[in-house]
């Protein structure tokens, strides 16, 4: 049984133990990776939300390894004058969808996620056109490695310049896209721009590695490696150029799957890269048999991290795990001068944020990288030189 099978019955255990404490309660399995709890005592809610993170908050063993298990969730109260279950359970997708698509725990249902839920679909479905009249943009943002500043890879980012209303934030459309499949078509023309951009630069004598993001939809598209190859070949790209970003819960979604698309794109001389981790659950053993070159760090890891905290202790610590397992570690998100001194400080290699630079449109990267390579991070005095021991809770 594949380890993502394994996770989906362990939170059905879980559900179905907290259901039992509570004689009314039923929690069953709706499809996919979604689970429904029904409650008739609205007023009980909000205990009932604390009891479920606390159970979720402890990791699970499943088939021998340790995993951590991220829940989104979506609450819906039935009206004072009617109970339709149908409507009720609506209502609950509604509001999950836009937990996911906001990156938050939890969110209970109103009437006016209905208009911005419209918006989406709306906006969803002129996607293709946008493809088709050349209304997408490719963005770019540096990676910048901390030992000597040097910008030699960038992150490819989409922004929508909509015909009507103006440049559209990734925010506002790619969580959608996600969610429904269409990030397929934002994949695939992402990768060609990349292509296209990687061999234009690497003809004028100045390479840069670029990075796109893939989705789960493009790990279980059965033609997508097959695809990108062609691909790879009609644009006379190098696929060292190319490195490919996978979130942990993208992966872990098939994880034998995924592993097995990984190796492919790894043997055909893509480098890859393991985006947003700690947000998922992979474990230790899945993680060592990815051929990833990189990890990085999601940005709460680092987002207003103290000297001599537990949180500075956890960052170290996943540094220093990565180093073990042979991988480079870029720390995303970084702001503040802070935040930039505290990778430096704990050997992280490579930085990415607005403390840098924000995401450019090609012509301003390039000239942001001809007068910024390599970066210099100016860091207050502070803060430099930096000292690795003002951040560590214990001696080494």
């Amino acid at each position: 049984m594949a380890l993502g099978d394994q996770i989906l019955i362990e939170t059905g255990r879980r559900l179905s133990r907290l259901a039992a404490q509570y004689p009314e309660a039923r929690a069953g399995r709706m499809h996919a990776d979604q689970f429904c709890l029904l409650y008739p005592h609205s007023d009980d809610l909000e205990q009932l939300r604390a009891q479920i993170n606390q159970r979720f908050n402890c990791p699970a063993e499943v088939a021998g390894q340790t995993v951590d298990i991220a829940l989104a969730g979506g609450i819906a109260r039935p009206a004072e004058d009617t109970l339709d279950m149908a409507q009720l359970l609506r209502n609950a997708e509604v509001a999950l969808d836009v937990a996911r698509s906001q990156h938050k725990s939890w969110v209970e249902y109103q009437p006016e996620l209905e208009s911005s839920q419209r918006a989406d679909l709306a906006l969803l479905s002129e996607l293709k056109r946008a493809v088709e009249q050349n209304e997408l943009r490719v963005y770019l943002q540096p990676k910048v490695r901390l030992h000597d500043g040097a910008i030699t890879c960038a992150e490819a980012l989409v922004r929508w310049h909509h015909p009507k209303r103006g440049t559209i934030a990734p925010g506002n459309f790619v969580p959608f896209a996600e969610k429904t499949g269409r990030i397929t078509l934002l994949t695939h023309w992402m990768l060609a721009e990349a292509m296209c951009l990687s061999v234009l630069w690497r003809r004028q004598g100045r390479p840069l590695q670029i990075s796109v993001n893939l989705s789960a939809f493009d790990l279980a598209e059965k033609s997508f490696v097959s695809g990108l190859l062609q691909m790879l070949k009609n644009s006379g790209a190098d696929p060292a150029d190319i490195r490919l970003e996978i979130t942990e819960s993208a992966a872990m979604q098939d994880p034998t799957e995924a592993l097995a698309v990984m190796n492919a794109l790894y043997q055909a001389g893509f480098s890859l890269s393991i985006d947003d981790f700690g947000t998922g659950y992979s474990s230790l053993a899945y993680l060592q048999k990815m051929p990833a070159e990189e990890l990085k760090i999601d940005r709460s890891f680092i987002h207003n991290v103290q000297p001599n905290s537990e949180a500075a202790a956890l960052l170290e610590s996943t540094i220093d795990l990565g180093h073990r397992l042979g991988l480079s570690l870029v720390g995303e998100g970084a702001e503040t001068a802070e935040e930039w001194a505290l990778l430096c400080a704990l050997g992280c290699d490579y930085a990415q944020g607005w403390f840098a630079a924000k995401p450019m449109q090609i012509a301003d990267f390039e000239l942001w990288r001809l007068a910024n390579n390599p970066f210099s991070a100016n860091l207050p005095e502070h803060l430099a030189p930096i000292n690795v021991e003002r951040w560590r809770t214990t001696e080494p």
